[in-house]
């Protein structure tokens, strides 16, 4: 019999295992990922609303999640973008998401058991601070004011989500005028790639607070929001170009 080493292309509706499951629920957390961990992102993710019997709200956005899988698994887009595209989407319909992270911690509960591992705390973290910056937002209906800039953003702690950080682009809007030591040697060496300077962004008010409070830097999780000019309303997304090469800097606690 002719033997061969092509590998049938994998399918994004066959359903992992458990453990893996509720591995891959976890949304990669480097700013760089790579291909194979976004699409078993993805994959995870698309598996949801049939797996947990919500076909409906989820429907919608397991449709737009399987059309980006196909353009990365096509190499059509890059992982990041990929991982971008979502976020930026989910972004802009906030009832959609709204839905699915009540479904995808429905799938986790289920999965985990009795056990509250760390993906799960992981995974928990990024949906308060999701639904936090969203929820600041709503405080600026018109975008930027006299309190904000053109960007919102929420760091969470992990292990305990009750404690978190809103934050301001604009130095005049950060809630913490000073910077602390380590948050001055994050920013060294930061290279200006966005129009703006790398220390008014308001991931970097978020972790000067975050920081000052004593946060462990790998027990960080976070969103944004920016300001869509043309279609004059707030945007998921993940940092700046300028923020993701200190953000590098801090290798998120998976155990």
């Amino acid at each position: 019999m002719l033997q061969t080493d092509v590998q049938p292309k994998p399918d994004p509706y066959t359903k992992p295992n458990d453990q893996a499951l509720a591995r891959l629920l976890t949304p990669p957390a480097d700013p760089a990922p790579s291909a194979i961990e976004v699409q078993g992102w993805l994959m995870a993710e698309i598996n949801l609303p049939r797996l947990t019997g919500n076909m409906g709200t989820t429907r919608e956005i397991g449709t737009k999640l399987y059309a980006l899988w196909l353009k990365l698994d096509e190499n059509q887009i890059t992982a990041t973008a990929a991982l971008e595209g979502f976020q930026s989407w989910t972004g802009e319909h906030p009832d959609v998401l709204e839905a699915y992270e009540g479904a995808r911690r429905g799938m986790l509960d289920k999965l985990g058991a009795k056990k509250d591992t760390r993906g799960r705390k992981i995974l928990r973290a990024r949906s308060v601070a999701t639904a936090n910056a969203f929820g600041e937002t709503k405080r600026h209906p018109h975008g930027p004011d006299s309190q904000t800039g053109k960007t919102i953003a929420c760091f969470v702690l992990v292990d305990d989500p009750t404690s978190y950080w809103i934050g301001h682009s604009g130095f005049g809007h950060h809630a913490q005028q000073d910077s602390p030591a380590r948050m001055t040697a994050l920013l060294q060496g930061v290279g200006k790639v966005e129009e703006w300077e790398v220390d008014v962004c308001a991931e970097v008010d978020c972790m000067k607070q975050a920081l000052t409070a004593g946060a462990a830097e790998d027990d960080l999780v976070w969103y944004c929001f920016t300001w869509n000019g043309k279609t004059n309303r707030w945007t998921g997304r993940s940092a700046c170009y300028n923020c993701r090469q200190w953000l590098s800097k801090l290798v998120l606690r998976t155990e």
